[in-house]
């Protein structure tokens, strides 16, 4: 939720400390989001928690899990990507990569390979 809150809701969440208001909180900003409020379902959150599930169980890295990473932040707020490629990379190609910088971090990807 902390990714699709706005300026305002995020002031509001760190103003509210009891588990009663921030559970409204909740209730109000899947309410303001459900894209059909007039059925029973709320779209937007059975969406929402299908794609924290999936980063769940296929996102995770090491130790970290799925729904705290940044391949979750992009996941979560834009949804599944419509295509995916793999293109070859020297070392060194990717300053940031932290196959390069942090040999003890460990990434799926096959280090000579950047996939997008």
């Amino acid at each position: 939720m902390r990714y699709l809150l706005t300026a305002n809701e995020r002031r509001e969440w760190s103003r509210t400390g009891d588990a009663p208001s921030r559970s409204e909180l909740i209730t109000r900003f899947r309410a303001a989001r459900d894209s059909t409020p007039d059925t029973a379902e709320n779209e937007f959150r059975m969406e929402f928690e299908r794609r924290v599930a999936f980063a769940e169980a296929s996102l995770a890295r090491g130790e970290t899990r799925g729904s705290i990473t940044d391949l979750d932040y992009v996941f979560v707020v834009l949804g599944p990507p419509t295509s995916v490629g793999r293109t070859g990379m020297a070392p060194g190609d990717d300053g940031s990569d932290v196959r390069f910088n942090s040999p003890s971090k460990l990434l799926d990807t096959p280090p000579n390979l950047r996939e997008t």
